[in-house]
């Protein structure tokens, strides 16, 4: 499943209470996907990336686009990052909501510091999670 299409099934329908855009989402899956590729290699990149740097490890464009680097991900890849990239975009959203606070708006949901407590558990699993290899016998 592409990147986009990730991004596209989250917010359709908009998520209620969601007070981050699409550029926040997509920010949130790129950093879920660039933490997974530091422990384990994903299936729809090349073993080779381009010397310009249009793999997964290169910055979001200037226009905020991550067009050049919408890859496929498979089900077990989708299966480690979502969790992942789901309390991404909760502490987005909560960041914003607290941000917001101070303008009357009023705070529902968990606090970024709760969200972050899952964050912390879930990059400390991902090392294993992501692991493979192949199997051998002796």
């Amino acid at each position: 499943m592409k990147l986009s299409d990730i991004v596209d099934g989250f917010l359709n329908p908009y998520p209620a209470g969601l007070v981050i855009d699409r550029l926040d989402v997509e920010s949130c899956l790129m950093k879920a996907v660039r933490l997974y590729a530091g422990y384990s290699s994903i299936s729809g990149l090349p073993e080779q990336l381009p010397p310009n740097g249009d793999g997964i490890h290169a910055n979001v464009g200037p226009d905020g686009s991550t067009d050049s680097q919408d890859i496929d991900l498979n089900q077990s890849e989708l299966a480690i990052i979502m969790p992942l990239f789901e309390k991404y975009v909760e502490r987005q959203n909560a960041t914003n909501l607290e941000a917001g606070r101070g303008m009357g708006v009023g705070v529902y949901g968990r606090t970024v510091a709760e969200v972050q407590m899952d964050i912390t558990q879930l990059e400390m699993e991902l090392p294993q999670r992501a692991f493979k290899a192949e199997a051998f016998t002796i």
